[in-house]
Formats: structure tokens, C-alpha cells, sequence
């Protein structure tokens, strides 16, 4: 049986993130991202361990992960950059929402993020940026949460 698989060419969306965590009122498209690069990550958190005498384990509790979604665009010449930032340092909170390319499958929304970007240049690809959006917790809900595309109505 073949199932639905939400690989492919993703949509990639941003916007500042709104008052109280909220996601934007619109979003703004990534340009033309790297083929392979779009590439959500999980940054598992750090474990508080507790060792009695002779290095033995006796409690372990977990922090909390966030996840990482890094692209890299292409910037053709004379073009604004997608998200503005001061040598590199970007001081606003973003949104940032993932639709598949067979957008009735579920994505992702990560509603509240820190944004980092680096700049690369090749003679093979030109300028790019590789931007990585970072989840910080919101007032609400969880730093990422599960997307759909709204079907219009009659289809």
C-alpha cells in the first residue's frame, strides 16, 4: 500500500512573530531554497544525572528539546534579503511554517523562534543564506505544533 509521504519540495513561509506568541496575520515566502537543505533538526536537552558512590546512577530527569529548521536560499544579485540583520545578528522573534509539497499533508509551525543567518558565496551557486530558525517557547502551546494547509470549501 503506498502512503502518503510529505517529502518533496516544501513551502517555506515567515513573518514577525505577533503580540503574545501569535503567528503572523501574513506570511512572507522563503525565495528558491537549495535543493536537500531544508532540514528540520531536534536539539535534545541535557540530562541532570544523579550518582551515588562508585558512579552509580540513581535518578535521571531530562530537559526539554527544541527543534532547528535550517535552509539555504539563493539571493540573486540586486535582491533584498529575505529577513534583515545587522552582521549577521537578527534582534526580532519570528514565525516560521512548513506546508509539504503536497500541501493537504501535515507541516509544521514553529510560532516563536530566534533567527540566526550566515552568508555564503560559491563560483558554483552564487550568494546564499542559510538561515536556522531556533523554537523558543511560547506564552501557549508547544514550540512546534503540527500545520495543515486550510482546504477551500467545495474541493
Amino acid at each position: 500500500m503506498n502512503r502518503p509521504v510529505t517529502w518533496g519540495k516544501p513551502l517555506v513561509e515567515y513573518g514577525k512573530t505577533a503580540e503574545d506568541d501569535a503567528a503572523p496575520a501574513a506570511f512572507k515566502q522563503m525565495p528558491v531554497i537549495e535543493e536537500g537543505t531544508a532540514l528540520l533538526t531536534t536539539v535534545k536537552g541535557s540530562a541532570n544525572e544523579l550518582y551515588g558512590e562508585g558512579h552509580e546512577l540513581i535518578a535521571r530527569k531530562m530537559q526539554k528539546s527544541y527543534r532547528q529548521f535550517a535552509m539555504s536560499v539563493f539571493i540573486p544579485s540586486g535582491e533584498e534579503d529575505p529577513i534583515p540583520d545587522d552582521d549577521g545578528v537578527i534582534n526580532d522573534e519570528y514565525c516560521v511554517r512548513m506546508t509539504p509539497e503536497d500541501d493537504t499533508l501535515e507541516g509544521f509551525i514553529m510560532r516563536k523562534c530566534s533567527v540566526e543567518v550566515e552568508e555564503e558565496w560559491s563560483s558554483a551557486k552564487g550568494r546564499q543564506l542559510k538561515y536556522i530558525f531556533s523554537s523558543l517557547k511560547p506564552k501557549t502551546g508547544k514550540m512546534i505544533e503540527r500545520y495543515t494547509k486550510a482546504v477551500a470549501p467545495g474541493s
